[in-house]
């Protein structure tokens, strides 16, 4: 909802104020959506003319961005919340498995669109502005969205299966030991600060032009460690509160 008044705000402006002129130069840049002139001939004249800018690929592709960010940043938080409460509690929530299976499934859906969006807008640069192609944040945010998928595709190969069918066993992973644990919360920071990550890249307009890559990426890794400390260290505490269970071991292989 906030997003949509957002945006319905961002088109009613240019509108009241006759302010076309930005408008008219992004349309020069960005090839559009629809065939030209179609808007003027289908829509009223106090409308086209600023309608018409908006609907072009660049808005297209950016669309798509932001909802892959938010199903994948909202999605991420909440299996991250899951986890915890699962380490805390001592037991998953009623209903954690099918939740946990969507959830992931989501992530994997706005993952995509960041594919397909970030493939779109080195299309649109290439063909309209193409200095931007040597943007650092733009390497950088490349560079996340490949973790992302590395990370993302030994998440749904192995540690999925792995928690939800541990599910129904009470505490977080039992009978495995610790270092499977860590595996598992390994790999939930680096989704977890990636995805942030690439959120504030897509909003942080002032680190165009400012920011090398040299200087984004440590920043990006020193988040991911000092997320995965924080919850090896909860994870470790619980280990060391819990009671000796009978039967072996089991690591995550």
């Amino acid at each position: 909802m906030t997003f949509a008044i957002a945006a319905g705000t961002a088109l009613a402006i240019p509108a009241v104020s006759g302010a076309t002129e930005g408008l008219d130069l992004l349309d020069a840049l960005r090839p559009s959506i629809i065939p030209e002139g179609f808007v003027a001939a289908t829509m009223p004249a106090s409308t086209s003319g600023w309608l018409e800018p908006a609907l072009n690929a660049r808005n297209g592709f950016l669309v798509l961005h932001l909802v892959g960010l938010c199903l994948g940043l909202g999605g991420t938080f909440v299996l991250d919340a899951l986890l915890l409460q699962w380490i805390l509690w001592g037991r998953p929530s009623p209903g954690f498995a099918p939740v946990f299976k969507t959830l992931s499934h989501t992530v994997l859906i706005g993952l995509l669109l960041l594919w397909i969006s970030g493939l779109g807008f080195l299309a649109v640069y290439a063909l309209g502005d193409a200095a931007k192609l040597f943007n650092p944040k733009l390497h950088v945010k490349i560079a996340v969205v490949c973790v992302l998928s590395i990370n993302g595709a030994v998440l749904h190969r192995w540690i999925l299966p792995l928690v939800q069918s541990q599910a129904s066993d009470g505490r977080f992973l039992a009978g495995y030991s610790p270092l499977t644990g860590y595996l598992v919360l390994l790999t939930g920071a680096i989704s977890a600060m990636s995805w942030i990550t690439a959120f504030l890249l897509g909003v942080l307009r002032e680190l165009n032009g400012r920011a090398g890559f040299a200087e984004i990426v440590p920043i990006w890794l020193s988040c991911i460690a000092l997320a995965s400390l924080a919850s090896f260290a909860l994870l470790r505490a619980t280990f060391v509160r819990r009671p000796a269970a009978g039967g072996s071991v089991r690591s995550a292989g």
